[in-house]
């Protein structure tokens, strides 16, 4: 879906500029703008982890498709959902916070790890 957004918008943008759309068309500018918001709205949802493990090492990996992010459970200062998200989890660590779905893999024993009640 995120690869179609890109390709739609590319296709979109060459046909406004070739004035495929007719003379009341959307300019190519506006087509770029939306193409920026779809890219930023991917890489935020590319963001989310879809695994959570608890190893031996006292590391919790957060494993997104873009990237993972090693924590260690006495760095991790609040677990909480968001306000305005229903479904969505914020978990703040001393370097910065990652986002979670609540009903995903390894969430659970992420909350009731003993290694987090410090």
């Amino acid at each position: 879906m995120f690869g179609a957004w890109v390709l739609a918008g590319i296709a979109g943008i060459i046909a406004s500029e070739l004035g495929m759309f007719g003379a009341d068309g959307p300019p190519g500018f506006a087509l770029v703008i939306a193409l920026g918001g779809g890219r930023l709205n991917s890489y935020r949802w590319l963001r989310i982890p879809f695994e959570i493990k608890i190893l031996d090492d006292v590391t919790i990996p957060f494993r997104s498709p873009l990237r993972t992010t090693a924590v260690f459970p006495a760095e991790i200062k609040s677990v909480r959902a968001k306000r305005y998200a229903l479904g969505l989890v914020d978990v703040l660590h001393r370097t910065g916070t990652v986002h979670l779905l609540s009903q995903m893999d390894g969430f659970h024993d992420l909350i009731l790890s003993p290694q987090l009640s410090h």
